[in-house]
């Protein structure tokens, strides 16, 4: 009777881990590499986290994706061999806050992370090309130009393991976010003249752990915040940021 006890309860416990983890087909996100998944992305996420918060799972494949907005409670993982691909039209990306357009952003919102062994991938120079192109006509403005990850006014964010290629602009923007941890970050931008790295700004107990950075322009802009502390983040030329 113990033994079937034992059995049922780990069942229970399996089922009750797993619950919280979504993996990304479910929600019909394609990984082709080609179909334009912002809004099937976004509604993984709205679910997720109207369902008391989890974890949504990207496998192998390429995910094309403009701006997903992050919630509270919900993480994403990218196991290796995952990239998410930023669209290459600048009318792909919105932002909830003025100028912090991004892949991923999110604005208030606390218990956010991502990551996992997979890439964040940017559109690199055809997006800077088009963004030109559109500023020339004088159908954007300037302030416009989308990072990778952008988070505004959020709490206890986590980044981890993941792998920030080919980003136009900004790689992470951090504006007045408070206990935000960077761990194990391979930051890469090196073919990009406008790239740049980390870019925090009035943030609150920021930990920087075991980054690498290789970017054009500035790896780690640190304006008017307090509490940061750097183990072990260094960029290509062996600098510390």
């Amino acid at each position: 009777m113990k033994k079937y006890q034992l059995f049922l309860l780990s069942v229970f416990v399996s089922l009750n881990v797993s619950a919280n983890e979504y993996t990304a087909s479910f929600f019909g996100i394609k990984s082709d590499g080609i179909t334009n998944n912002t809004g099937s992305i976004q509604k993984a996420i709205d679910y997720i986290s109207e369902h008391r918060g989890g974890t949504l799972v990207f496998y192998v494949g390429r995910y094309l994706t403009g701006t997903i907005h992050l919630k509270s409670n919900v993480k994403i993982r990218l196991e290796e061999g995952a990239v998410l691909v930023g669209a290459s039209s600048p009318y792909d990306y919105n932002s909830s806050t003025q100028g912090a357009r991004a892949i991923i952003e999110a604005n208030g919102q606390s218990n956010i992370g991502i990551y996992g062994k997979g890439v964040i991938e940017g559109s690199g120079n055809t997006l800077i090309k088009n963004m030109n192109d559109l500023l020339n006509a004088g159908y954007i403005k300037k302030n416009s130009e989308p990072g990778l990850i952008s988070f505004t006014n959020c709490m206890n964010v986590s980044l981890n393991g993941l792998h920030l290629w080919n980003g136009p602009y900004n790689a992470l923007t951090l504006t007045e976010c408070k206990t935000v941890n960077l761990e194990a970050l391979d930051i890469n931008g090196r073919n990009i003249p406008s790239s740049t790295g980390i870019v925090a700004k009035g943030c609150k107990w920021v930990n920087l752990k075991d980054l690498f950075v290789e970017v054009k322009k500035e790896p780690f802009i640190n304006q008017n915040n307090q509490f940061v502390t750097i183990q072990n983040a260094i960029t290509n030329k062996g600098v510390t940021l």
